[in-house]
């Protein structure tokens, strides 16, 4: 924390003396944390990002960034983080219970330890979430969303082998403005946001919105006939502060508190074994305590999990004329409780449950500076501390008692650079590294398990290469080079056995083109991945104990190809869509049962991705109409859960049917249905076989659903 203060101090004092040294600047310069995404249009790439620490236009990126400005999402029905998923080529989340895993082109984590991290890194406002549950939650009040996909080594640093994920708040504007709705649905679903915008004086607004979601849950436990799995029930308050300091000088505030005590992802039930030679036919129990369907089953001991979290931001941006300088501080506060059953049936015989419970604070401070871009050499420069404190209760009752009681402490500090040179008006070079250090410590206090404790450090080099071309004024091409890296950690399981650092090197060209009179918006890339000593967790029930092993596979390779555009067709008709091809295979991994998945797809890497939407927008007068359809269909995939078998944990491909419309009128009030899962897809969010449970655990996802919301805006 020394490091943090001292860096924090030194930080303001130079942002503050170099602008204060300065001439008035231009009015016109806008700080890359203040980016306006005010041109919302459906059918371009000009939605302003902040992928590369400063304001440009979406098109005008060369990386591979999804992007959706608030107006996108809202028009999709997009209300949480796991709906992204569905719009996002590449993108895959799959709930694991206490964890979340989340995937971008095949690049996942399915490690669970306190000491471990994820592979995307997900920002909110500029603050890094430390705990991958952390990544749900629902989408409200938001100017945009940005993925980022592939290594980001260099600008992002530690956690993001697989890419980022940035969540961007609205922004506080001098206008006395506000919006809302309140809508209900299937499974007695009620829900509410809202937000206001106020000026308080010249120059200082504030925006406070709000979020509130609750239903009775789409799976139904039979042995007291509640239902309440699968269940959403989160309410969320953010408020946002901008004061324009001086002419040169703005400060910014965030303070965001969720509290969500759903559970959805946590009913589970007890699926049969597929009729494969060697495999385990029917249940261990019989059948009065098992499941019925998968959206009636059966446990004697209730899913209830509650997450608390708090995430705040102070940040000080500086035009100095010449760049752009910003200062951040982050903190956030994490606090996980849950009990679950973990024999998936109501059999007295077996009983089992698992209490867990996790605490995270974590502190983060990240000074940048970036060049204004107006002339051929051009930079990007910057420093990051990160300081985390957790702790970790496990306690099951698996015909026996086995706890594990963790502390744990994580540590990094990182530097980084991007340089870029025009050598003419159409071709720009790039170079840049960070240079990273991660220490980590746990001791972990066991019974029946062995206890311990473990220390370990490391340190790397990342680089990017990258050369741009900027054909005409509409069409770019690009070519990008970039290393990922992502900390080893300590297995509280296994005493805090420790396992290495994961590095991925990605090779990536793209083309970007806005065509027929910007009508026409076209984002395509190939790309190829070397993934070395990539980190994978296998458990397995044995005796009484579920035991877990955290290894490194030798490597991996993924090679792919992506498309994505969006296209004004005339006459208020609108579409877009995306493509993701993915070949992965797996290299050296033989799993503590002995299953080999050498080449074997890796987990969360479907072969084949696509998304189609389809818009008509009319308007009758002073009522404006909107439609959409949006079909999202990816191929078969394995799960992350336990790599017990892949011939066991594994997804068929589907295919999930979006629909809604919105009817506006004048007086800014509007009515709007949502239809999400309309052809009631069973599909399964969720297989973990343990091969000594009874049967496959199995969790569902959601059935069809259908929404009705009155809303305002002013």
């Amino acid at each position: 924390m020394k490091t943090i203060r001292f860096a924090l101090a030194a930080s303001a004092l130079a942002i503050s003396t170099a602008a204060a040294a300065q001439q008035a600047p231009s009015p016109q310069a806008a700080p890359p944390a203040a980016a306006s995404s005010t041109d919302t249009s459906d059918t371009t790439g000009d939605i302003v990002v902040t992928a590369q620490k400063r304001s440009e236009n979406l098109s005008k990126v060369p990386l591979a960034i999804t992007a959706f400005s608030g107006e996108q999402l809202t028009s999709r029905g997009i209300a949480q983080t796991s709906d992204l998923q569905t719009i996002t080529p590449g993108l895959l989340m799959q709930p694991t219970n206490r964890e979340t895993v989340v995937a971008i082109r095949g690049i996942a984590n399915n490690v669970r330890a306190i000491s471990a991290d994820p592979s995307v890194a997900t920002y909110l406002d500029g603050v890094y979430l430390s705990r991958s549950n952390m990544v749900l939650g629902a989408l409200y009040d938001v100017q945009r969303v940005e993925v980022l996909k592939g290594p980001q080594g260099t600008l992002y640093g530690r956690n993001a082998t697989g890419g980022v994920i940035n969540i961007i708040s609205q922004q506080p504007t001098d206008t006395l403005s506000g919006n809302g709705y309140i809508g209900g649905g299937s499974y007695g679903l009620m829900e509410a946001s809202a937000a206001l915008n106020a000026p308080i004086t010249d120059g200082t607004a504030i925006r406070i919105s709000g979020y509130y979601a609750h239903d009775d849950g789409y799976t139904k436990n039979l042995t007291d006939q509640s239902s309440k799995d699968d269940q959403t029930n989160i309410r969320s308050v953010r408020g946002v502060l901008k004061s324009q300091l001086s002419s040169a000088i703005t400060f910014h505030a965030t303070a965001e508190y969720t509290d969500d005590r759903g559970n959805v992802g946590y009913g589970y039930s007890q699926t049969p074994y597929p009729a494969l030679p060697g495999l385990p036919t029917g249940f261990l129990t019989a059948p009065q305590f098992e499941r019925q369907d998968p959206r009636n089953i059966r446990h004697d001991t209730p899913y209830i999990s509650r997450r608390k979290s708090f995430v705040g931001s102070a940040s000080l941006d500086a035009d100095l004329g010449f760049a752009t300088a910003k200062l951040i501080y982050g903190h956030t506060d994490y606090r996980a409780n849950d009990l679950q059953d973990i024999d998936l049936s109501s059999d007295p015989a077996f009983g089992w449950y698992q209490i867990s419970n996790v605490k995270s604070k974590a502190d983060t401070l990240e000074a940048q500076i970036a060049s204004n871009g107006s002339g051929r050499f051009n930079y990007t420069a910057g420093v990051f501390a990160y300081q985390e404190t957790a702790h970790e209760f496990i306690f099951l009752n698996e015909d026996g008692v086995i706890s594990l009681d963790t502390q744990a402490r994580n540590r990094s500090l990182g530097a980084y650079a991007e340089l870029s040179y025009k050598l003419t008006d159409t071709l720009t070079v790039l170079g840049g590294l960070r240079y990273t250090t991660e220490d980590k410590k746990a001791d972990t206090v066991a019974v029946v398990l062995p206890s311990g404790a473990g220390k370990v450090s490391y340190n790397s080099a990342t680089p990017r290469a990258r050369i741009t071309w900027q054909a005409t004024p509409d069409v770019m091409a690009y070519f990008n080079f970039a290393q990922g890296f992502k900390a080893g950690g300590l297995n509280s399981q296994q005493a805090n056995l420790s396992f290495k650092p994961e590095r991925v090197t990605d090779y990536d060209a793209g083309v970007k083109a806005t065509l027929l009179d910007n009508r026409f918006f076209i984002d395509a890339s190939v790309f190829h991945y070397d993934y070395k000593d990539l980190q994978l967790r296998n458990a397995v029930v044995s005796g009484t104990a579920t035991l877990v092993t955290i290894n490194n596979a030798g490597s991996a390779n993924i090679t792919g190809g992506e498309i994505s555009g969006r296209f004004r067709v005339g006459g208020g008709f609108s579409l877009d869509g995306g493509l993701t091809y993915l070949d992965s295979k797996l290299h050296g991994f033989v799993n503590r049962q002995g299953i080999d998945y050498n080449d074997q797809p890796l987990p969360l890497a479907p072969k084949w991705e696509y998304s189609l939407g389809g818009q008509y927008d009319a308007n009758f007068g002073e009522t404006a109409l909107r439609l959409r359809a949006d079909w999202n269909h990816r191929s078969s995939y394995l799960f992350a859960s336990n790599l017990r078998d892949y011939r066991t944990e594994r997804s068929p491909g589907y295919g999930l049917l979006n629909l809604s419309a919105r009817l506006t009128f004048k007086n800014h009030m509007y009515v709007e249905v949502l239809g999400r899962n309309v052809t009631d897809k069973l599909y399964a969010a969720n297989l973990g076989d343990f091969r000594g449970a009874p049967g496959l655990e199995a969790n569902y996802g959601a059935p069809r659903t259908i929404e009705g919301r009155v809303g305002f805006e002013f």
